[in-house]
């Protein structure tokens, strides 16, 4: 973690370090069949799984720091 809050950075070093299989997971784009994180025009972030194209469970959240928390606890959850 760093002075400017959770980042997805950090959240990448997190996810390397408890080593969560890298295919269930994408950071920056969408991809099908995987949790996603990716940042959106407005500066918000959205996470959602990909599924055959479509944004299922999909969450927006307000800031970085959120969606990573947001995104962390989702893989936690669905695969721990």
């Amino acid at each position: 973690m760093t002075a400017n809050g959770f980042t997805v950075r950090d959240l990448q070093r997190k996810l390397e370090d408890a080593r969560v299989d890298r295919s269930l997971y994408s950071i920056g784009k969408g991809f099908d069949e995987t949790l996603c994180l990716v940042e959106l025009p407005d500066g918000s972030w959205e996470t959602f799984v990909g599924q055959r194209g479509v944004k299922d469970q999909r969450l927006v959240w307000p800031d970085e720091e959120t969606a990573c928390y947001g995104f962390l606890g989702q893989i936690a959850w669905t695969h721990w």
